[in-house]
């Protein structure tokens, strides 16, 4: 059982958990203290930037969050326009640059940009598709301001689009991902 106390700090006013004696661990929270999300954290010390993959299909959603993540660059994803709305509002200043499809399911990729916007004036979006042709190409002509990237696209082709707005990816040590040797594996093991 968990006792809430309030605490007063001049204009603010803090409320604190505190367990009763007996009952789990004894945790100690300062006044005014906030307790961050894992999420949080990731975000708020990450130095890659962060590119959202909006995109209604899991083949292309899932093969561009790869090529995101091959240039360098930190990739989270959404499946809709509503989903990627959410995300830029839950994870402020994490998002640098939401690469979004055109033709989605309750948002088309130009109101998700007017209202990511919105939230974010300076976010850089991009928008991408398959076949610019008939609706495709007026929904696209309808955002001359936004640039586009017609699918499939080379790891290079993105590439293009990516560094200029997001500056080269900051160099890592070795990544989980990275392939290591079985015989290293036996050295660092020793």
């Amino acid at each position: 059982m968990w006792v809430i106390r309030r605490a007063n700090l001049g204009a603010r006013t803090t409320f604190i958990h505190i367990p009763l004696r007996g009952e789990g661990k004894r945790q100690s929270v300062l006044p005014g203290a906030r307790m961050s999300s894992r999420g949080d954290r990731r975000s708020r010390f990450s130095a890659e930037p962060t590119v959202l993959i909006v995109d209604d299909e899991e083949t292309p959603r899932s093969t561009t969050c790869r090529m995101v993540r091959a240039l360098g660059y930190q990739a989270r994803t959404a499946r809709d326009g509503r989903e990627a709305l959410r995300y830029i509002q839950q994870h402020p200043g994490e998002i640098r640059l939401v690469l979004t499809d055109v033709v989605m399911p309750y948002m088309d990729g130009g109101e998700l940009a007017e209202r990511a916007r919105d939230l974010h004036p300076r976010l850089p979006i991009v928008l991408m598709s398959a076949y610019p042709v008939g609706e495709i190409a007026e929904l696209v002509a309808a955002y001359p301001e936004l640039p586009f990237l017609e699918k499939p696209f080379t790891t290079e082709t993105l590439h293009k689009f990516l560094a200029p707005i997001l500056g080269p990816p900051t160099p890592r040590g070795r990544r989980a991902n990275d392939r290591v040797r079985y015989r290293d594996r036996a050295r660092q093991s020793s």
